[in-house]
């Protein structure tokens, strides 16, 4: 298995849609909503978040992680002297339980280790990849009732 990523180049974007658009179904339980209502939303969801993340993180890098030379997601990172932030990263829902998550994250593991950077993100309490996040070292440094925020640093596994 070959994991790998390439900088998003604007032809992914039917496939960041498609993305964006499978991952809110699963979180919202929309694959059940009527179609004519399910397509709508998603549509607006998949806006909302492309926008969000342009406006908060105007510098984040986007990249398509692959499996084996396909797209299978897609990691936004953006990094600052003080940080750097897994803005976002998806997956489709056939690529999950595959390495593909831990991989990105180990390698961002490996960049804030040789700057010195913690690595921080923000997850749903509810969502998986939180207890990924646990056993890959992250410790949570607050959040709400929604969200944890989360941080490894260097040498704190």
């Amino acid at each position: 298995m070959q994991i790998s990523r390439r900088p998003l180049t604007v032809d992914d974007e039917p496939f960041i849609k498609r993305l964006i658009e499978e991952v809110v179904a699963d979180e919202l339980g929309a694959r059940q909503w009527p179609d004519a209502v399910r397509g709508k939303l998603l549509d607006i969801q998949y806006r909302a978040r492309r926008a969000g993340y342009r406006d908060a993180f105007p510098g984040a890098t986007e990249e398509i992680v692959q499996h084996d030379g396909e797209a299978a997601g897609w990691l936004v990172t953006a990094r600052d002297a003080e940080s750097i932030r897994v803005v976002d990263i998806a997956l489709l829902p056939q690529e999950r339980g595959q390495g593909l998550g831990t991989a990105c994250i180990r390698d961002l593991q490996a960049e804030a280790e040789r700057t010195a950077r913690p690595l921080r993100l923000s997850v749903v309490r509810f969502n998986a990849a939180a207890r990924l996040y646990e056993r890959l070292g992250f410790r949570v440094t607050g959040g709400d009732e929604i969200r944890y925020a989360m941080e490894w640093r260097t040498g704190a596994e």
